[in-house]
């Protein structure tokens, strides 16, 4: 699973960026779909996931938010590549 792949990734590569020992680092999944809690919680393809725990989004959304809209009201869009496409499409079934 792609979510896997980057878990996996972060694990080798960010603890060096950091200083830190990888089990010093945790990974933390937010989702807004039950399923894949429990397809990280209980990995059925192997023993377990790369990602430490999962949590609901409902749960974390209202710490966040304001966090979010702080970085949308400093967001200068001339910064971004001009072949990068934002899109709200990744949230949508078959998007």
């Amino acid at each position: 699973m792609p979510r896997e792949v980057t878990a996996r990734e972060i694990r080798a590569h960010l603890p060096a960026r950091l200083g830190l020992k990888p089990e010093d680092i945790g990974i933390v999944y937010i989702s807004p779909c039950p399923a894949k809690i429990v397809s990280i919680r209980q990995p059925a393809e192997k023993a377990k996931s790369w990602f430490d725990s999962a949590i609901c989004v409902r749960d974390v959304y209202s710490l966040l938010l304001p966090h979010v809209v702080a970085i949308k009201a400093k967001f200068d869009v001339s910064q971004v590549p001009a072949d990068f496409r934002f899109s709200v499409g990744w949230g949508v079934l078959g998007a």
